[in-house]
C-alpha cells in the first residue's frame, strides 16, 4: 500500500467517523402548527402526543407547539408570538434562538411584508445535557433550573427573495448560581432563491 493510499484511507476513515458521531448526538425536536381541517383556522389548546410515548404539549393561542427529546435536550414548552404587520401570511414568524419554540423558514413572499412581533415561551427541563453533564458516568454537572423562560421582540422585512429579521431574546437564568440572565440580540438575513 503505498503513503498516498494510506493517507486517503486514513482521511475517509476520518470524515465517516466525523459524521457518524453527529448522527449519534441527534435530538429530536418536533414542531409544529395544528389547524382546523374545515376551515384552516390555528387550533389553540389542542393537546400533541408523540404515538407511544409519555411526552405531550398544548398548542399556544397560533396553534404551535413543540417538543424535545434526545441526547442534549428534554423538555416539553408552551407560548405564544403576537405579530402586526401587512402580509402576515407570507411567513410563519421569525427564527428563534434553541432550545425554544421553533420559528419558521417558511416564507412565500410575492410582494413586500413586514411585522413587529412579542411573545414568549416557557419550557420546563428534563434533561440539559451540557448543565446535567455526562449521561453515562458521573462528571462535572450544575444544578440547572426546571423551569426557563424566553421573551422576544423584534421585527421584519420581508421581500420576494430576501428575509431580514431583527430580534431580541431575554432568557431567564438556567441553572442556580448563574450570574444573571441571558440577553441575545440577533440580525438574520435570509436569501431565498
Amino acid at each position: 500500500m503505498t503513503a498516498t493510499s494510506l493517507r486517503l484511507k486514513t482521511f475517509l476513515t476520518g470524515i465517516f467517523l466525523l459524521l457518524f458521531s453527529f448522527g449519534a448526538m441527534a435530538q429530536q425536536v418536533i414542531t409544529g402548527k395544528v389547524i382546523s381541517g374545515d376551515d384552516r383556522q390555528p387550533l389553540p389548546g389542542a393537546t400533541v402526543q408523540v404515538k407511544g410515548a409519555a411526552r405531550k404539549t398544548i398548542t399556544d393561542n397560533a396553534g404551535n407547539f413543540n417538543l424535545s427529546a434526545g441526547n442534549v435536550y428534554d423538555y416539553a414548552g408552551a407560548g405564544a408570538m403576537l405579530r402586526l404587520g401587512q402580509n402576515l401570511m407570507a411567513d410563519w414568524g421569525p427564527p428563534r434562538i434553541a432550545p425554544a419554540q421553533q420559528g419558521s423558514d417558511f416564507q412565500t413572499v410575492d410582494r413586500f411584508a413586514w411585522y413587529i412581533f412579542a411573545g414568549g415561551e416557557a419550557r420546563a427541563m428534563a434533561r440539559n445535557l451540557f448543565l446535567d453533564g455526562n449521561s453515562f458516568h458521573t462528571g462535572p454537572s450544575v444544578a440547572k433550573k426546571s423551569l426557563v423562560g424566553d421573551i422576544n421582540a423584534g421585527a421584519a422585512l420581508l421581500f420576494p427573495h430576501a428575509r431580514m429579521i431583527a430580534g431580541y431574546t431575554h432568557r431567564t437564568a438556567e441553572f442556580r448560581g448563574q450570574k444573571g440572565d441571558d440577553e441575545i440580540g440577533s440580525l438574520t438575513l435570509s436569501l431565498i432563491p
